[in-house]
């Protein structure tokens, strides 16, 4: 991401509306930042196919324990993101 960050990204969400968050970073160096920002999980690149399998069953769970109604959302139209 070129002009912000995840965290910052993370920072401009509604809480109330937070989604879960898995982090995919090349260095492990902000993993502990990620999880203290409630990310649900962090991976490494390159990713490992068994790795990611594991991060999305810890989605699927927590989504069938959440107790919070899933919002019904726009589709997502953009990203803010730059490019040259």
């Amino acid at each position: 991401m070129p002009l912000i960050g995840g965290f910052e990204f993370l920072s401009m969400l509604d809480e109330e509306e937070m989604p879960l968050v898995v982090f995919v970073k090349a260095y492990d160096e902000f993993a502990i930042k990620a999880f203290e920002e409630n990310a649900l999980d962090y991976l490494l690149k390159p990713v490992d196919g068994e790795r990611l399998a594991r991060a999305v069953q810890r989605i699927k769970r927590q989504v069938g324990e959440t107790e919070k109604p899933v919002l019904p959302l726009p589709p997502l139209k953009r990203i803010p993101c730059h490019s040259t």
